[in-house]
């Protein structure tokens, strides 16, 4: 089984794996399936009331920005150990290469794929989508197409966001120069102040500006991981505090789950990416919880979420219509459960070979000069 696992672990190009990260992902990535699931169930099929489900994942839009509070620790947290800990310096143009290797690949096969799936032989849909797929893969639907989701894969209009984040993150990361003091409340500032500014200043196209304050969260986090001492919560005086971060993360995390709201509402925008960083510190610094979200299979599963994102919905959409005919019932809690095994199996089925086949391999360090050296040798063999 071990051996089994490893088949499937991330690869890091640093060789530094933080398991419980994959554990966040992992709740993101189910927060998000959960979500969609909900509502693809209620739009398309009209079954049932939502009553319960609708109570506890309505909110699943927000694992969304789970997401890219996690990219902005994971992309700030080399420059903050160059930064702050003299680690080793960040080259700007192996950085975008990384970027570009590892992320492209699996993101161009899967959308040309759902192309030719939802084109299937009518010419008349492929030629009107064909518009949309450019647009997707030059990451600027959104723009291009103000107020619509991608035609194609409708969950990539995140990856634009996330993708101008990337080409923005090594001029944001010069905030790291500045003193501990300075540094933090500049940071705090923008992660209260970005959303009053979204607020009042509203726009139909969807860009990294109205998701700013989180990615810069992840900075704060990244921050504080580099500059903790771990023997902190072992001194007797600081136990209480310990308990103190454990219990008001875990409610203001709850608050986050249960209580409905938007990403309009002012309140939470500014409430949420404060919550969602005291959440992350108590799985990094709390041993209980670092060990919960470093399960195993947890973080396998994490670790494919970006698969997993690009193919849940297209997943739901193909198979849905045959299997929203199993398990009908007035109760849609049960009902929910049944299409809930249902869909997550087919879409870790169909996550986990292309996550083998596809992504794991682009996450090796220099795959493509490998691949180019391979297919070199053949011809001349």
């Amino acid at each position: 089984m071990r051996q089994l696992f490893n088949k499937f672990t991330r690869v890091t190009s640093t060789g530094s794996y933080l398991p419980e990260i994959d554990g966040l992902r992992f709740l993101a990535i189910s927060w998000v399936f959960v979500y969609h699931l909900n509502d693809f169930l209620v739009k398309n099929y009209h079954v049932g009331g939502i009553k319960i489900i609708q109570t506890i994942f309505g909110n699943g839009h927000f694992g969304v920005e789970l997401f890219f509070v996690i990219s902005g620790f994971v992309l700030s947290l080399p420059f903050a150990r160059y930064y702050l800990k003299q680690g080793k310096k960040v080259y700007v143009k192996q950085y975008f290469l990384r970027r570009l290797t590892r992320l492209e690949p699996p993101y161009f096969l899967i959308m040309i794929f759902l192309f030719f799936v939802e084109s299937g032989r009518h010419f008349d849909v492929a030629k009107r989508l064909v518009p949309h797929l450019l647009a997707s893969l030059l990451y600027a639907h959104n723009i291009i197409y103000p107020g619509s989701l991608p035609a194609v894969n409708s969950v990539a209009w995140s990856l634009e966001i996330e993708i101008q984040f990337y080409i923005m993150m090594p001029l944001l990361a010069y905030i790291f120069i500045l003193q501990k003091t300075t540094r933090r409340t500049l940071l705090v500032a923008v992660m209260i102040v970005m959303p009053v500014i979204q607020y009042f200043c509203k726009s139909e196209t969807l860009f990294f500006y109205q998701f700013l304050q989180y990615f810069i969260a992840g900075f704060l986090l990244a921050d504080i991981y580099i500059n903790y001492d771990q023997q902190y919560f072992y001194k007797p005086a600081n136990r209480i505090k310990k308990n103190v971060l454990t219990i008001s993360g875990m409610l203001v995390f709850m608050g986050i789950l249960i209580i409905p709201t938007s990403r309009t509402n002012l309140i939470y925008t500014i409430f949420i990416p404060l919550a969602i960083v005291l959440f992350y510190c108590i799985v990094l610094f709390i041993p209980f919880w670092k060990r919960i979200f470093s399960v195993k299979w947890i973080s396998i599963i994490g670790g494919m979420s970006y698969t997993i994102y690009l193919l849940h919905g297209s997943v739901m959409a193909i198979f849905g219509r045959f299997s929203v005919k199993y398990g009908i019932t007035n109760e849609y809690s049960v009902y929910f459960i049944i299409q809930f095994f249902i869909m997550a199996t087919l879409t870790m089925i169909a996550s986990s070979l292309f996550f083998y086949f596809i992504e794991r391999p682009c996450m090796q360090k220099d795959w493509y000069i490998k691949l180019y050296n391979n297919l070199g040798r053949r011809r001349q063999g």
